[in-house]
């Protein structure tokens, strides 16, 4: 690395020495930002490691070689994996409506919260039930008086006694599932992902598109999207 203004040459190396980076920001050859990013960067010192010889070693892999796969893996998943979350890629749905649960369970969902936290306007109540309260995840998906009543026209529909006063959305599926009988199991996983899917998607027509909030049509287009599924051998039926 070179700064066309200067002579002065840094390497791969030098930025990884933190101890350097105030000898790098003087010559001009980092901006202010950037020197934060390093700084801050536990990951990038904790994946190199330095041999006796000086020579820079990749320490997530056997052979100290460079993995993008394996960097992808420790970047992506900087928490703890349980088998609960693996279990969550595989509930036979389509990977859209995979992907949008992880979402809703890492809590990355542009709910109203989430706009406020990140400095974007957002609406003081709650679209769905008209409470006065910021609409998140937790209240969106379970404890919204809308939305808990969607949960027990599926428990009706589906023949399945669920406990709704639970603190998250996934607690709500982890300990639901496990009262279930196991061959109940793979049609709750799906009736959960299609439930919340289809509330955030009518959460979104009723923002943008005015539409009526309506419980029964919910419950309709769950069902629909439980017969699709099935029929795209995703979901087997088990009541």
């Amino acid at each position: 690395m070179q700064n066309p203004t200067s002579s002065w040459t840094a390497t791969v190396r030098d930025l990884y020495d933190t101890s350097d980076i105030h000898h790098l920001r003087s010559h001009n050859l980092l901006s202010s930002q950037l020197v934060e990013i390093i700084n801050s960067s536990a990951f990038l010192r904790n994946s190199v490691s330095s041999d006796e010889d000086g020579t820079m070693r990749w320490s997530w892999s056997t052979d100290g070689q460079y993995s993008t796969s394996v960097a992808y893996k420790k970047m992506v998943h900087t928490g703890v994996i349980t088998p609960c979350h693996k279990m969550l890629w595989k509930i036979k749905s389509p990977a859209k409506v995979r992907t949008f649960i992880w979402l809703l369970v890492l809590d990355r969902l542009l709910t109203q919260r989430n706009l406020l936290v990140r400095g974007w306007p957002a609406m003081p109540s709650c679209v769905l039930c008209n409470q006065q309260q910021v609409e998140d995840c937790c209240h969106l998906f379970l404890t919204c008086s809308f939305t808990s009543g969607i949960w027990s026209l599926i428990g009706l529909q589906f023949n399945l006694a669920l406990r709704i006063d639970l603190a998250t959305p996934l607690r709500f599926w982890q300990l639901n599932r496990k009262r279930l009988p196991s061959d109940k199991r793979q049609l709750w996983d799906s009736i959960w992902a299609a439930t919340c899917w289809t509330v955030w998607k009518h959460r979104c027509k009723v923002i943008f598109d005015g539409e009526q909030t309506m419980q029964h049509r919910i419950l309709l287009d769950v069902e629909l999207q439980i017969i699709n599924w099935r029929a795209m051998r995703l979901v087997t039926a088990a009541c």
